[in-house]
């Protein structure tokens, strides 16, 4: 086949899986075809905010640190985990507008390239392209897979280049050419470096399972491992720029210190694995069996595959253990651990199974090309086995989905019933059937599988659901946000997204990043702030407390009813939003008490949030008694539920479950001020009345320390707590009284030995503050590793406050402070990088000088055998 021909069938993979991706489009109303967007659930909340952090760190020339988030954080982790595509750097090119159109047109270029890619790896191995290549480069583009976790698209690199790491080992094991594996894995390292683990461990699996079916003998196998290794670890050396900044701050997150726990165990049913492989089937987002449905026929063929005798049977019997090996990984605990990088997957299962599917297409149409377009037979009676699995499964599940199930099985007896046609039939016929109609059939499969589960359930947003707060927060940074004389930092309220900070530029607090510190995490889940992911979230409650040790100036109220101690309205911009100052500010550095060293954000330390916060501002030396003053419940009723103690923690546990928990407690207000309740509910609806005629409701999931408000002394206070969703849930709900006027005091306190910031910006902070005698000096600056201190020009030791806030001693007098970062193995990473680049050039270098001395050599052998054939020959005519 001329090199023009088989270049059609690979441009006629990738339109076909365009065009099929912009049908399902179509179906479920997303742009370009429709208003719906996929920025929407993680997309929303993490990669979105995130690619906007991106456009903007770009653009201010800093990319090695972040202020928007978690007080701070490493920006060169961050991108190199969710946010190093080469799509994205394009993608950044435009305004903020584009960016929401980008991410569908790079959504649509990636599966067409997956498809095109598929194609590419398949006529490799087969030099066989036709229609039914076509459709299984649609099978595995538009998988469900893709369609699943369509909303994590920084995960779609590695899924586009898997087909060429593995087409690169099989070129580097039969032609000696490493250059397509060296370029594949060290893009799909750098792409997204937690998927390319699970890459990184096909690579292997591949490579053994392909030198041990193949029929060189040992010595060349052996050569083909050590080129493998080598040429591997080059490409993990091109990628060490993002490698080992990212394995440098997960050793700072909690997953770091996770391990296998428990005993082995199988997670799924008989009938989840089948019914994971039918279309029209419900999709695995937070938990249950991997997305791994990919067509029908490619299914059948793959159990035809077994059946193929012009396939050697060990490479038959190699590949269908793989398979299995496979199903196994989804199925038991232990090498669920292992392929998620050693750590149990917080939601969206079996993360690997696109490996698993581009196996099965591979089996599929090597089983299909191995008979060429005769194949009908061996699909026939493999037809019988998927069949006789998803009918069992039906009838032995006791809760199946019908659906999946139907179509499967219909989808089945139709390629039994066409296999069995084309069987009987003429050359002609069974050619149409063969490699027109299951082709067709297929695609459309395929098609209409993603275009139901994008319809039904893929979660989705509207274009002015995302851009709705833009204007108005552009405007509140023109005026609000700190430049880069000074340093301070600002929040929402209430919340309305995960990471505001890096959605709309400014230096926040909420954040929710695979990043996230283990002390990032600690500090705040024990000072009250909203968990909403396990180990990677942080949604921040304000307090006067908090408010003023993170350095809060400004809050950004939207909805009007923020009115804490210290609060003071200072502008209404667009009738939307009310921008209030915090007059207890503090800056974000100072002098205080040495018995800060000492404070710990351990869960032992402290009995609950308002604890921790009244031990955090006493450990300054700004005040002798706790700021916030509990306050004596008068009386309590609990209606249908009953309380036990267990740990030193209430519960309570609901007696009928048709009616919900109804639970009152009564203060007597002891002295006008502003009060604080403390929630140990972490589910339901709580109501907060008084006799002045003030009412509030919260959930209580969302605000576990919970701003009651301003009363005079007599008032009676009544909280209500509702709900009807747990039987078994933690109980209580305390009030304190704020001291403003002790905490008045402590503030100015403090700010006597604050930090006077005459620079900051993305990576370096310079102050100038005078120490008095000499102390410690507290910062609202997270510990990482990468951070510097100088004293006047003289480096300073750094250590932590509760294992989260940078600290440090300083001499007394007068000093200018220096902080600067450098992110944590950027600079090895780099030097690395560079040099493994360099290495790999100068072996590609002389390999091609290699080959081409011996083909040379070669050409000059069977020029001289020719003269030699051509000299004899004359020799005989001339006899």
């Amino acid at each position: 086949m001329n090199l023009n021909n088989f270049r059609k069938w690979h441009f006629a993979a990738f339109l076909t899986s365009l065009v099929c991706a912009l049908i399902a489009f179509a179906f479920a109303e997303f742009w370009p075809l429709g208003s719906r967007s996929l920025v929407s659930m993680d997309m929303w909340g993490q990669y979105y905010p995130m690619l906007r952090e991106l456009k903007t760190a770009l653009s201010d020339n800093n990319v090695l640190y972040s202020w928007n988030g978690g007080l701070g954080f490493n920006l060169v982790a961050q991108i190199a985990y969710y946010t190093a595509s080469p799509a994205w750097l394009i993608v950044c090119l435009f305004p903020v507008s584009f960016l929401t159109a980008g991410i569908h047109i790079t959504t649509l270029l990636k599966i067409a390239l997956a498809g095109l890619f598929f194609h590419v790896f398949i006529f490799n191995r087969t030099k066989q392209p036709s229609p039914l290549s076509v459709a299984f480069s649609v099978g595995y583009a538009l998988s469900s897979y893709f369609i699943s976790f369509i909303n994590q698209i920084m995960w779609f690199d590695a899924i586009v280049l898997l087909p060429l790491v593995a087409l690169g080992i099989e070129k580097m094991c039969d032609e000696r050419r490493p250059l397509i594996y060296f370029i594949a894995l060290s893009l799909t390292i750098i792409s997204n470096f937690y998927i390319a683990f699970m890459v990184c461990i096909f690579s292997v699996l591949w490579f053994i399972v392909y030198e041990l079916t193949s029929e060189r003998r040992f010595s060349l196998k052996l050569r083909s491992a050590l080129r493998f290794g080598l040429w591997s670890l080059l490409s993990g050396g091109a990628a060490a720029a993002t490698i080992i900044p990212v394995y440098c701050a997960l050793q700072n997150t909690i997953a770091s210190t996770l391990g296998f726990e428990g005993e082995l165990k199988l997670y799924h049913s008989f009938e989840e694995i089948i019914r994971n492989m039918m279309p029209f089937g419900k999709i695995s987002l937070e938990f249950g069996m991997g997305n791994i449905y990919c067509g029908i026929l490619p299914l059948i063929l793959a159990f035809a595959y077994l059946l193929c005798r012009k396939i050697p049977l060990k490479k038959r019997i190699a590949y269908f253990i793989l398979a299995a090996f496979f199903i196994l990984s989804f199925d038991l605990n232990l090498l669920d651990f292992i392929w998620h990088g050693f750590h149990y997957p917080n939601q969206l299962p079996c993360r690997q199974s696109f490996i698993y599917i581009l196996l099965i297409l591979t089996m599929g149409y090597e089983a299909a090309r191995a008979n060429k377009s005769d194949y009908a037979g061996k699909a026939a009676i493999a037809s019988t086995i998927p069949l006789a699995l998803a009918i069992t499964a039906l009838f032995t599940s006791k809760n199946a989905m019908v659906r999946p199930f139907a179509f499967g099985i219909a989808i089945i007896i139709i390629i039994f019933l066409l296999a069995v046609v084309a069987k009987r039939a003429g050359k002609k016929a069974k050619f149409i059937i063969c490699e027109r109609i299951l082709p067709l059939l297929l695609t459309a499969e395929v098609t209409a599988s993603a275009a139901f589960m994008l319809t039904t359930q893929t979660f989705a947003s509207h274009y002015d659901d995302i851009t709705y707060f833009d204007m108005t927060m552009e405007s509140i940074n023109l005026s609000y946000e700190s430049k880069s004389e000074d340093f301070y930092r600002s929040e929402w309220f209430p919340l309305y997204h995960f990471n505001p900070g890096q959605m709309y530029d400014f230096k926040g607090v909420t954040f929710y990043s695979s990043m996230m510190t283990a002390g990032t995490y600690d500090f705040f889940r024990n000072a009250g702030c909203v968990i909403y992911a396990k180990n990677v979230s942080t949604r921040y409650v304000q307090t006067p407390v908090l408010n003023s040790m993170l350095g809060i100036r400004y809050v950004y109220d939207r909805d009007g009813n923020n009115s804490q101690t210290g609060l003071t309205t200072v502008d209404t911009i667009n009738e939307k939003f009310t921008v209030r100052e915090n007059q207890y500010r503090l800056p974000v550095a100072f002098m205080c008490s040495e018995s800060l060293k000492d404070f710990s954000s351990s869960d032992d330390a402290h009995t609950d949030p308002i604890d921790f916060q009244n031990d955090l501002f006493m450990s300054t030396g700004a005040v002798g008694t706790p700021v916030f003053i509990p306050v004596e419940c008068s009386e309590r009723e609990l209606e249908n539920a009953h309380i036990t103690t267990w740990k030193n923690e209430k519960y309570y546990s609901r007696l009928d479950t048709n009616n919900p928990v109804h639970a009152i407690f009564k203060y007597k207000i002891p002295q006008d001020g502003e009060y604080y309740l403390n929630l140990k509910f972490k589910s339901g609806t709580l109501f907060v009345s008084s006799g002045n005629g003030m009412q509030k409701q919260t959930d209580v999931a969302k605000t576990p320390i919970f701003y009651a408000g301003t009363f005079c002394e007599g008032d009676t206070v009544t909280v209500e707590f509702v709900n009807s969703n747990h039987d078994f849930a933690l109980y209580g709900a305390e009030m304190y009284f704020f001291d403003e006027e002790a905490f008045s005091s402590g503030i100015e306190k403090l700010r006597e030995g604050g930090a006077a910031v005459t620079y900051s910006s993305s990576s370096e902070i310079r102050a100038k503050i005078n120490a008095g005698d000499g102390g410690t000096l507290y910062t609202s600056i997270p510990y990482d590793g990468g951070w510097t201190l100088t004293c006047d020009g003289n480096p300073v030791e750094l250590s932590k406050i509760a294992n989260f806030l940078i600290c440090a001693e300083l001499p007394e007098g007068e000093h200018e402070l220096v902080f600067k970062y450098s992110p944590p193995g950027f600079k090895t990473g780099l030097i690395i990088s560079l040099s493994s680049i360099c290495a790999a050039v100068f072996l590609i270098l002389i390999y091609k000088k290699i080959n081409r001395k011996s083909a040379k050599i070669k050409k000059c052998g069977r020029a001289a055998r020719i003269s030699k054939l051509s000299k004899n020959r004359h020799r005989r005519i001339k006899k």
